[in-house]
């Protein structure tokens, strides 16, 4: 935006947020886990191509998309791969809440999806490609880790890395939590949109029109 021409004080930065805290997961399901849509902007191909050479990994998938073959055809081949095309609700939360990570091998730039606030609040460990947003948000070794782009033998060796390592695991569950915290919380959330609320009233009060603005007149209901 600020190369298209807009003055980067007149930009603010809202995320996404949870209504209400689920608390932390136990992250005690031993699998890695998919959520999203099966498209090849996803990385599908790519979380494919990983397993490949984790096939004694478990991985659960919930998702559906027009790649969702590959991932039929994987969950077939392999007795360690789970997918679901869909889920209620109540049971999407408890096989997130159980997660040793989330994998989103975007080849595409993401906004700000949800599931990251999600996974975040369940303190699960986001692996996902450094790109875009999605590699700002996740900050390796913190809160998550980073693949580059299209990089199958990077996510198997991380997923790998991270399944055998409960040290590093229980260290990035403890920074996704706290990135919640810091920053994702409804309550967090209504404090950040009323800041932009007063400093958008201030700078117009501040204005030419600001200044010379006067109210319209509250209308007294009429009497029933």
């Amino acid at each position: 935006m600020i190369e298209g021409g807009y003055s980067g004080d007149h930009i603010h930065y809202k995320p996404n947020f949870l209504a209400s805290d689920p608390g932390i997961g136990t992250g005690d399901g031993g699998y890695a886990m998919y959520l999203g849509r099966l498209s090849p902007d996803k990385g599908i191909e790519v979380l494919v191509k990983a397993w490949d050479d984790l096939d004694d990994m478990p991985l659960q998938v919930v998702g559906k998309g027009p790649m969702q073959e590959p991932i039929t055809k994987l969950a077939e081949q392999n007795e360690h791969v789970t997918h679901h095309d869909w889920v209620e609700f109540e049971q999407l939360g408890d096989i997130l809440s159980r997660a040793a990570c989330l994998l989103l091998p975007t080849l595409n730039y993401e906004g700000f999806p949800r599931v990251l606030v999600e996974a975040f609040a369940y303190g699960v460990p986001v692996v996902t490609t450094n790109l875009g947003a999605m590699g700002r948000v996740i900050v390796d070794g913190e809160n998550g880790r980073h693949i580059e782009y299209g990089d199958a033998e990077g996510l198997t060796r991380i997923v790998r890395e991270l399944m055998n390592d409960p040290e590093q695991r229980e260290h990035l569950r403890r920074g996704a939590r706290r990135a919640y915290e810091d920053y994702y919380t409804a309550e967090i959330n209504y404090q950040t949109m009323m800041s932009i609320y007063r400093q958008a009233r201030e700078r117009f009060e501040r204005s030419p029109r600001g200044r010379n603005f006067t109210p319209p007149k509250t209308k007294t209901p009429a009497a029933v």
